[in-house]
């Protein structure tokens, strides 16, 4: 039953909940990366602006900010890591991140304090009490809002001049540690030409930088090489597309290739930090994939499992021996008729009754009996089953409510009787007869269900004791 009331609705919903989900996980999907593209973005662009304010000022002042510049190293990593959890347990993977990145050293370094991965596998197990050195990053593993860079010091392991930055990835999970050595950097940030600046900058795949001068709009320097010798306007970024304060992150396209943009004035120059849409969005399909499986997963198990309440649901409500409903289910039904749901017109109020069935048991055996309540089921479902439900109340007492015109049930009644004439057990020599009475609802308006329920058990007793009159003995019934 529940197969053809519910089955194909239920998974009808179930796919159109499936398909909105994927779409509202597409729609959360797109705004989430370009969230993280517009952070990486001003990631970039402070590392930009950092740059441009600081490359007229004196060494001490380059030496002052070095610690500014490794925290941001160790950032940019911890972003790229993040983006491509795969490299974390790679060493020559972390090498290539540490070569695109500009460190020298990349150690991934747990929630204990324990180095767990890096581009150099011999300082593996080292941790933040096994030296003066590396113990400086212990606070981080008690305040994960620290973002910490180490003077220039011998290392723990070979006592090389390093400096390490350290901060904790995104997620709060692991600690992500650079090292670099301070002259090889020196050397770079005393660079005072833009162009330098901007072409050595770490950037990641899809990344375009560029610096245009604010007056003219020529580009200065870019990390693209097919947009040199072009100005801002021929590249569609007009005046509307960037203040003297924080920019937005918008949509365009560069080269003809679709990328997210994020485009400041500072100072006398106009910076752009573009990144690819194909790029930032590398995963979204992937990611759609593995939500639409997971969905196809749960949309199997919803569905068995509410197949499989409805299935306990419907046999707590059947009878075991006869498959008609139960005495639970009748009582159901004739609650929701007196306090909810309104009688039909056309309601019949059936009461049913096995004759002679106590002879058959006495004379015959249980079983017997068995076989003459199975027989009576029978012939009951085939005539009020496709009007309404069948109710086994009692032993050998069932009640049928069901809708039907007044023809409608003279025909029904002509046809249980010659059911049960033509009726025959397959083991015994039996004899089958039903006492019958009803009620109508159409003919008692003002009758409540167990005010009809009274009159057609009445009735099936006056049915029942005519019966009676008529046969003397048991054994008189059972040969007929």
């Amino acid at each position: 039953m529940w197969e053809k009331r519910y089955k194909w609705n239920t998974i009808l919903i179930i796919l159109l909940v499936t398909l909105l989900l994927i779409g509202v996980e597409y729609l959360l999907l797109l705004r989430s990366n370009e969230t993280l593209a517009k952070k990486s973005a001003g990631l970039f662009m402070d590392h930009i602006e950092r740059h441009l304010d600081h490359a007229s000022q004196t060494e001490a002042d380059i030496l002052s900010n070095l610690k500014e510049e490794y925290c941001f190293r160790a950032k940019a990593v911890s972003y790229v890591l993040d983006d491509n959890p795969e490299s974390r347990e790679n060493s020559e993977e972390l090498q290539k991140v540490a070569r695109l990145m500009g460190v020298d050293e990349i150690h991934i370094v747990d929630a204990t304090g324990t180095i767990i991965s890096g581009t150099n596998p011999k300082y593996y197990g080292y941790n933040f009490d096994s030296g003066e050195q590396i113990s400086y990053f212990k606070p981080m593993l008690t305040d994960k809002s620290l973002v910490l860079c180490q003077d220039m010091v011998p290392n723990t392991v070979e006592g090389h001049t390093m400096m390490y930055a350290a901060t904790w990835n995104f997620d709060e999970t692991y600690i992500v540690q650079v090292g670099i050595e301070p002259v090889r950097l020196l050397d770079y940030m005393r660079s005072n030409d833009i162009s330098a600046v901007i072409n050595n900058l770490p950037t990641y795949e899809g990344t375009c930088i560029l610096v245009a001068d604010a007056e003219d709009l020529e580009i200065l320097a870019t990390t693209d090489k097919l947009m040199h010798e072009k100005t801002l306007e021929e590249l569609g970024i007009g005046p509307n597309r960037y203040r003297a304060d924080k920019g937005e992150m918008f949509q365009t396209t560069l080269g003809k290739t679709p990328y997210y943009c994020l485009v400041e004035r500072y100072g006398s120059y106009v910076i752009l930090i573009g990144q690819k849409y194909s790029q930032v969005n590398t995963n979204l399909e992937i990611s759609l994939l593995i939500l639409g499986i997971y969905l196809v997963i749960a949309v199997l198990i919803i569905y068995h499992i509410i197949r499989r309440m409805f299935y306990i649901q419907e046999n707590a409500m059947m009878d075991a021996m006869t498959g008609v409903y139960n005495r639970r289910r009748y009582e159901s039904v004739l609650t929701e008729y007196n306090l909810i749901k309104p009688m039909e017109d056309n309601l019949v109020y059936v009461q049913m009754d096995l004759n002679g069935l106590k002879c058959v048991n006495d004379n015959i055996g249980h079983d017997a009996g068995d076989a003459l309540i199975l027989g009576a089921s029978e012939c009951m479902e085939r005539v009020w089953g496709s009007h309404g439900e069948l109710y086994r109340t009692g032993g050998d007492e069932f009640v049928a409510i069901v809708v039907m015109t007044k023809e409608e049930l003279s025909h029904a009644m002509d046809e249980l009787t010659l059911l049960t004439k033509e009726w025959k057990s397959p083991v015994f020599d039996l004899n089958l007869c039903i006492a019958c009475g009803y009620a109508r609802h159409d003919e008692n308006p003002s009758a409540t269900i167990y005010e009809l329920a009274k009159m057609a058990d009445q009735k099936m007793y006056e049915d029942k004791k005519e019966f009676y009159r008529m046969r003397k003995s048991c054994k008189e019934y059972v040969d007929r």
